[in-house]
């Protein structure tokens, strides 16, 4: 469970780095409340991968974070505070709150992926 504890912090602490190219990419995630205090709550958003087992973990770990940032964009978020994760043979998952933050600190602004209507 520690282990599992520091590979989320860490990968939180290096989510600020600069980012090239995939707009998602800008989407900070932040382990404290205070750093969205005056943001727009958007919903829950959640990042899941499959891979997992005593091989795949880190990349599972990886994969399932990038997805966090990803559904938190296309929900119109530039800002996700992290809630859990949970890493294992089975894969991994990260849970956060999404938000839109009008900060200078945030990213650009992003625009929503419109959902298609059912047919």
């Amino acid at each position: 469970m520690k282990a599992v504890t520091f590979a989320a912090v860490t990968i939180i602490a290096i989510s600020g780095v600069a980012t090239a190219g995939k707009p998602w990419e800008a989407v900070r995630v932040v382990p404290d409340a205070a750093q969205v205090e005056g943001c727009e709550y958007i919903g829950e958003v959640l990042g899941k991968s499959a891979y997992g087992g005593l091989f795949a973990q880190s990349a599972g770990e990886g994969k399932a974070f990038k997805h966090l940032k990803r559904n938190a964009y296309e929900m119109g978020a530039n800002r996700v505070l992290f809630v859990a994760s949970r890493s294992g043979f089975g894969g991994s998952k990260y849970r956060g709150e999404a938000y839109l933050c009008k900060d200078a600190e945030t990213a650009p602004v992003p625009t929503p992926t419109p959902t298609p209507a059912p047919e």
